[in-house]
């Protein structure tokens, strides 16, 4: 997995980002349910393409949750924070809205999700691999 540096305002370099490929459910606020794939994360957020889908204004809390696990994954209420093209940058931090008994991880759940997400990620890829030998 290679990482990206997260930019402030001035161009800095604040929030190692890593690539990561996963599929994940987005449901709005009118219960609109969207998948969508994950481009990469960092320790504050999710950035996910946003093709083929109606991506709400910035500023709009969503829910997200990741498929394709062996169990269900919990929805994570995260704040739209950028649209640009074909992406869409989400974050954990600041979020104070909840929806369906969700409750706020705390920072160490986040990056246990996180470095979760990225082992699963990995286990995906050398699946792939064993299958095309």
């Amino acid at each position: 997995m290679s990482e990206i540096s997260e930019s402030d305002e001035q161009g800095r370099r604040d929030s190692l980002r890593s690539r990561l490929t996963s599929r994940v459910k987005v449901i709005m606020a009118d219960v609109t349910e969207w998948e969508t794939t994950t481009i990469n994360v960092s320790n504050i957020g999710i950035c996910l393409s946003a093709k083929d889908w109606e991506v709400p204004p910035v500023g709009e809390v969503v829910l997200v949750q990741v498929q394709d696990l062996s169990i269900e994954a919990p929805k994570m209420a995260m704040k739209i924070v950028r649209v640009d093209g074909d992406m869409v940058g989400l974050t954990f931090d600041g979020v104070d809205q909840f929806d369906e008994g969700d409750i706020m991880p705390s920072d160490e759940d986040v990056l246990e999700r996180l470095e979760r997400m990225a082992e699963l990620d990995d286990e995906f890829d050398n699946l792939e691999d064993d299958n095309d030998d």
